[in-house]
């Protein structure tokens, strides 16, 4: 499967976006436990719990309403594909 052609335009904003949401999820993490459960420790559970779902609302928004080429993208339409399956999964 093809990459995105406008991936490296993408990374650095949307870096900032989920460091962003890194320190955020720090914080929540660390008012729940009642002190300061450190940076690493947030990177870890923001990808495990949380990245997927960032991921999903990235293509949800950028590929489906932004990008141009989403048409004619190997990405987007498996994507969509995917989305499909899982919409009549749910129905079931």
């Amino acid at each position: 499967m093809e990459s995105c052609k406008h991936l490296d335009d993408l990374l650095p904003p949307e870096g900032e976006g989920i460091n962003f949401e890194i320190d955020l999820h720090k914080w929540y993490l660390s008012e729940r436990y009642g002190y300061d459960v450190g940076r690493i420790f947030a990177e870890l559970d923001y990808l495990q719990h949380y990245l997927p779902a960032y991921a999903k609302g990235f293509k949800d928004c950028y590929c489906k309403l932004v990008c141009k080429d989403n048409q004619n993208c190997e990405i987007y339409q498996s994507y969509l594909i995917i989305m499909e399956i899982n919409g009549r999964n749910k129905r079931k």
